[in-house]
């Protein structure tokens, strides 16, 4: 097994900056959340299991056939989960599409890259959009491929 691509979602009442995503990714690694549960977080949650069961919950046949790397770290508030590498071009952009279509924030800290959902790459005024902040400038889902390769090891062995 090679090494995992992490990413994290959560949801985000106002737009922010690869700077400030990175922080609070760090916080909710460090100390979790205090936020109350977030049902925007939970029908994404809901959804990706649905597509993808957690790892503890598959039969011991079928653990080769998960994404996962180890057990998703879930609260009411957000969802940090490492993704193993062979899996990535194909799970990534999932994850991406279930953000965007729940409205949530989606930090990839390898990259360390915030993709934002429309409503919150609106709000960030009349700035021309760049590559950091602006959900266009995302690959299209039919194009996997086109998802950026460099997500480097996150989750320990």
């Amino acid at each position: 097994m090679g090494t995992s691509l992490h990413l994290a979602v959560w949801n985000s009442l106002a737009p922010i900056s690869d700077e400030e995503a990175a922080h609070q990714y760090q916080l909710l690694k460090d100390v979790g959340s205090e936020r109350r549960f977030d049902d925007k977080v939970y029908a994404f949650y809901s959804r990706l299991i649905i597509l993808y069961p957690e790892v503890e919950t598959l039969p011991e046949d079928e653990l080769d056939s998960s994404p996962w790397a180890c057990s998703m770290e879930v609260s009411g508030s957000h969802v940090i989960m490492a993704i193993l590498p062979e899996q990535s071009e194909k799970v990534v952009p999932q994850v991406l599409a279930l953000a965007e279509d729940n409205g949530l924030v989606c930090f990839d800290p390898q990259a360390g890259k915030v993709h934002l959902p429309p409503h919150l790459a609106a709000k960030q005024g009349n700035a021309a959009p760049t590559e950091t902040s602006s959900v266009q400038s995302e690959p299209k889902r039919s194009e996997p491929s086109a998802i950026p390769q460099c997500l480097f090891p996150f989750c320990e062995s």
